[in-house]
């Protein structure tokens, strides 16, 4: 089973990011499955409008995973899950292979 990496998005960018494009690549060339989930409808609410909404397409994805996520997010308040420095990230993903 190979591992799963959700990177959610800032609520001012998409899917397609710089952020989460380039971890996303480089996590799959190490052998990690990536999900990038589409906030943007939700995000159109405003900040206070698209926390439950975030929050209910984050767990969707994730109840659709056979296993359990590492979850990578621009901004932790608005995205539902914890934000770590990218450089934590990238060891992590190496030395977990």
């Amino acid at each position: 089973m190979r591992r799963q990496i959700i990177l959610s998005h800032g609520s001012e960018s998409s899917p397609e990011a710089t952020k989460v494009s380039m971890l996303a690549m480089l996590a799959e060339s190490l052998g990690w499955r990536t999900q990038r989930p589409d906030y943007r409808a939700a995000d159109e609410r405003g900040y206070a409008g698209s926390v439950a909404p975030r929050i209910a397409r984050l767990r969707a994805t994730i109840e659709a995973l056979d296993a359990p996520p590492l979850l990578v997010g621009s901004m932790p308040h608005i995205a539902g899950c914890h934000c770590w420095c990218w450089t934590t990230i990238i060891g992590w993903v190496r030395a977990s292979r």
